[in-house]
């Protein structure tokens, strides 16, 4: 079924197609995971149309020396083994996967991301996008580190500069990240955070999350924010400017989950246009997606692939409907 995903990924599939893919995604939930999980990935790679020059690349260990990689990560072998039938059964698309699992992304300019052992550092001008092996998404600011401490039961980073997360959902799982001035933690949702030495700053954009310093420990709800000052938490607020909390992070998008409602409204923020959802039913169904220098045709596609929608754009106004 890879296959005729991916056709209908890159626009291509027949109204037959299209018929015969959404009845085997309401035959069961595991296939619904399956095409929510390829969707993801496809909005985390390179457009199809690069995908000949991603296919031909050269072997990703000259890749990793070129970017002066001293071994492999060990996020870099995410699901390899389940994606490399889609070697021959995808063509250049899923070549385009493939790369993308086992390092791809270490490709680019020199400020953009090191990649040590599960350790992820940015220059002074580098901001990139990071994909955890648990589906979590990081987008890492200037001058950043991540370092990933822990992997399954327990999910733990630590983090020096500015990110951006999107954690991935796992209730049993709870995400921590570490930081001299204090921990947070999250069970599925995505906020900003910036830490430096005894300072911290963290603003909630969805879900939940727990700051736990030595002296307090303050929960934080969606649009709220808090900071701690040299070790000493403040009272929680509401968030500033949340039209501008991200622009650091330049053309970037990221969902885990999230509200088709919630999600169009980021949209609207980033490519200045206006979205309209004729079904009220369609904004509560949930896209997980991350979107890094990618144009609204493309993230329109996806999302709207995602949530068995219909987008249409017209001067710059946005209409999204049931798909037929």
């Amino acid at each position: 079924m890879e296959p005729l995903i991916l056709k209908w990924l890159e626009g291509s599939a027949t109204p037959d197609e299209t018929q015969a893919l959404n009845a085997w995604r309401a035959a069961s939930p595991e296939n619904e995971r399956t095409f929510r999980e390829l969707s993801r990935l496809w909005g985390a790679i390179p457009s199809a149309r690069s995908a000949e020059t991603v296919a031909s690349a050269p072997p990703p260990h000259e890749l990793m020396a070129r970017a002066g990689v001293r071994r492999l990560s060990g996020h870099t072998t995410l699901q390899r083994r389940k994606w490399l039938r889609l070697a021959t059964a995808g063509g250049a698309v899923a070549a385009a996967l493939i790369l993308f699992l086992v390092g791809a992304h270490i490709l680019g300019r020199p400020d953009e991301p090191i990649f040590g052992a599960d350790e992820f550092v940015t220059g002074p001008s580098g901001v990139s996008t990071v994909t955890l092996r648990d589906g979590s998404a990081v987008r890492l600011g200037p001058r950043s580190r991540l370092q990933v401490m822990s992997h399954g039961a327990n999910r733990e980073v630590r983090l020096e500069g500015r990110a951006f997360f999107a954690v991935a959902h796992a209730p049993e799982h709870p995400f921590r990240i570490l930081t001299s001035a204090g921990t947070v933690t999250a069970l599925g949702t995505r906020f900003d955070l910036s830490a430096t030495g005894d300072n911290l700053s963290v603003a909630l954009l969805e879900g939940r999350v727990v700051l736990s310093t030595p002296g307090s420990e303050l929960t934080l709800k969606p649009g709220q924010a808090t900071r701690v000052v040299d070790g000493t938490a403040l009272p929680v607020g509401r968030i500033p400017d949340r039209d501008r909390l991200l622009d650091w992070a330049g053309n970037f998008l990221a969902f885990q989950e999230t509200p088709l409602g919630e999600a169009a409204l980021e949209i609207e923020r980033l490519y200045n246009v206006r979205i309209s959802i004729t079904d009220s039913a369609l904004s509560n169904r949930t896209v997980t997606a991350t979107f890094a220098d990618r144009t609204l045709d493309e993230v329109l596609r996806i999302v709207c692939a995602a949530t068995l929608a219909q987008c249409s754009v017209k001067s710059g106004n946005v209409t999204v409907r049931p798909a037929r």
